[in-house]
């Protein structure tokens, strides 16, 4: 699974949330999880990005854009109070 890098876009104003990855990636598939094993999937999507995480590394979701039709987001990884590594989840 190829992880793209998004960090150019997103700035600290742009998190929202800390999350927990689990969390975060069950909410994300929740669609997918009637399909097959919820721990399956997850643990699928969740190799690639625990190889990027140092020790003291945070997890955020963030948010772009102000009108619900106009948003986009996706998950960040802040080391420091910086945004080290983003992607992008979702458009509206």
């Amino acid at each position: 699974m190829v992880v793209e890098d998004w960090s150019e876009f997103v700035h600290r104003d742009d998190l929202t949330r800390r999350v927990m990855l689990d969390e975060y990636l069950a909410e994300l598939l929740a669609p997918l999880v009637e399909l097959v094993e919820a721990q399956t999937i997850v643990a699928t999507h969740k190799a690639p990005l625990l190889a990027l995480v140092q020790p003291g590394d945070e997890w955020w979701q963030w948010v772009q854009g102000s009108e619900p039709l106009m948003q986009t987001g996706g998950l960040a990884l802040v080391r420091n109070g910086i945004v080290v590594w983003a992607r992008l989840d979702w458009m509206s």
